[in-house]
């Protein structure tokens, strides 16, 4: 083998390690950010009886783009999910809370 081969092999599996480092770490941030959303909803619940219309109820902005998604599907439940990878997604259920 030469060289150069060996050397541009070596650079592309520690550049997929990195990435697939960085996509898990991504993930348990979003996961860990999820987590506070979810107690802030069950305390709204707590105080006003029902889920909030939208985040902003509960003090977070509402953005399109993200990166967390909240939708409130009746008075007592609602989704929160967000993109894990490419076509992939995570989604909180309050009706099974998973």
């Amino acid at each position: 083998m030469k060289t150069g081969f060996k050397v541009g092999l070596a650079i592309a599996i520690v550049a997929v390690a990195l990435i697939s480092a960085s996509s898990s770490w991504r993930e348990s941030q979003l996961v860990r950010q999820s987590e506070r959303l979810q107690a802030a909803l069950e305390d709204y619940r707590t105080t006003h009886g029902e889920y909030p219309e939208s985040l902003v109820a509960i003090g977070v902005s509402d953005k399109e783009e993200g990166p967390i998604y909240y939708h409130r599907k009746s008075m007592g439940s609602y989704e929160l999910w967000f993109g894990t990878t490419m076509g992939e997604s995570r989604v909180f259920s309050s009706k099974d809370r998973k």
